[in-house]
């Protein structure tokens, strides 16, 4: 078992490159999550952004995030979101804890102090709780 891991933490990121943690494309018909990364696209043609992650939640795949860390200003961006059809993450118990564990262990692996968070009107409820359990000023927790 790795140190620190429990079952009880529901926190994960995934990446395409973790092929253990990720159905390979023809299998996310079975999870019902359309997901291409996007790296290599074209800018024009992208659908979602340049390095968009799919958010893992117990054991469903409810949406993605675009992370970029900000090391001049030694900070974790967080550029947008976007939620399956049918999740809300206000709704779902133990959700709002999750993203803000999972952001700041993110941002400790980059290195980072701070989390900036989408300042857009349909993440504002979301964006909110999140601030509400991170320090001052985005801060991660010691």
């Amino acid at each position: 078992m790795c140190p620190g891991w429990s079952p009880a933490r529901r926190r994960r990121s995934v990446s395409v490159i973790q092929r253990p943690s990720f159905p390979p494309p023809p299998a996310c018909a079975l999870y019902d999550f359309d997901y291409v990364w996007e790296v290599y696209v074209p800018a024009a043609k992208r659908r979602w952004g340049y390095y968009v992650l799919p958010v893992l939640f117990g054991d469903r795949l409810v949406g993605r995030i675009e992370p970029r860390f900000d090391r001049c200003a030694g900070s974790l961006r967080v550029l947008d979101l976007w939620w399956e059809a049918g999740f809300d993450p206000l709704a779902e118990s133990g959700f709002v804890e999750a993203p803000t564990e999972a952001l700041e262990a993110h941002a400790r692996f980059g290195a980072v102090g701070r989390i900036v968070l989408p300042r857009t009107a349909r993440h504002r409820g979301l964006v909110a709780a999140i601030r509400a359990r991170l320090g001052s000023g985005g801060r991660i927790r010691a």
